[in-house]
């Protein structure tokens, strides 16, 4: 993928956020991000679910990434909760198996941190809705690393 390929995505992703008014601003009283930051900008991705032609959009771009960085995935991962509409639809488009990791332990049930299955060797592309630190992502690799 060339950057200008590249940057024509990131665009396109920036414009539509802006479309459907999942930027936020709020200089004055800043956002707090999962990972403890504070922000005066927050980004509703979530709301890209809302809107048929901007969720295709998402997904066809998450689509062509996958295959031209990581072309040996195996397996989509979405990080619970705001991943796993993205990593369902895009592993689904990829007709890949998808699992999700969440946070911490289920309390009752089998007790799952992985919902479905993770073995070893699958090349997993981790799914996320939004980084800021990345600290999540990497707990989600560590947690996939335990159970395999």
């Amino acid at each position: 993928m060339q950057e200008a390929e590249l940057n024509i995505i990131h665009n396109n992703t920036a414009e539509m956020l802006l479309e459907i008014q999942a930027v936020r601003l709020r200089p004055s009283n800043p956002f707090t991000w999962a990972s403890g930051l504070r922000s005066p900008i927050y980004c509703d991705n979530r709301l890209i679910q809302d809107y048929v032609k901007e969720r295709n959009m998402t997904i066809s771009y998450g689509e062509t990434f996958i295959d031209n960085y990581f072309p040996n995935t195996n397996k989509l991962a979405s990080i619970a909760t705001a991943g796993i509409w993205s990593g369902s639809m895009l592993s689904d488009r990829l007709e890949l198996p998808h699992a999700y990791v969440r946070s911490k332990t289920k309390e009752h049930g089998r007790q799952n941190q992985i919902e479905g299955k993770i073995n070893p060797g699958d090349r997993v592309v981790v799914v996320e809705d939004l980084i800021s630190t990345g600290g999540s992502t990497l707990r989600a690799v560590e947690i996939e690393n335990q159970y395999i």
